[in-house]
């Protein structure tokens, strides 16, 4: 997969619900379908969140959920955004710092 393209290649449906929000992340390319797949499922930080994710025929199925309204708007904007807390994307699936190689540095960290 190339990283460059790789947006272009994974949709993200967001669907807002009345305590939180339901995310899908899919593609067309099996190769990329399986590697969304593998990603290991995030916990949650808090523990008003429910987070829960199922592999759907082409990716995943993210549900997050909370009973705190407040929270449940922040989710949202969250979600439709792709940001975290700085507001900063994240892209490569939430991985920060990891770019292409030619992004890295010499060291490639």
């Amino acid at each position: 997969m190339n990283r460059e393209n790789a947006g272009a290649e994974i949709t993200k449906t967001v669907t807002n619900l009345e305590n939180g929000v339901q995310i899908d992340v899919t593609s067309d390319d099996a190769d990329i379908v399986s590697k969304i797949q593998s990603r290991e499922q995030r916990t949650p930080r808090r523990d008003d969140v429910t987070l829960t994710q199922e592999n759907i025929s082409n990716g995943v199925r993210i549900t997050i959920t909370t009973t705190d309204p407040e929270k449940v708007e922040r989710l949202q904007k969250r979600a439709e955004n792709g940001h975290n807390k700085q507001g900063k994307g994240k892209g490569n699936f939430g991985r920060r710092g990891r770019g292409s190689s030619e992004s890295r540095g010499r060291f490639g960290r």
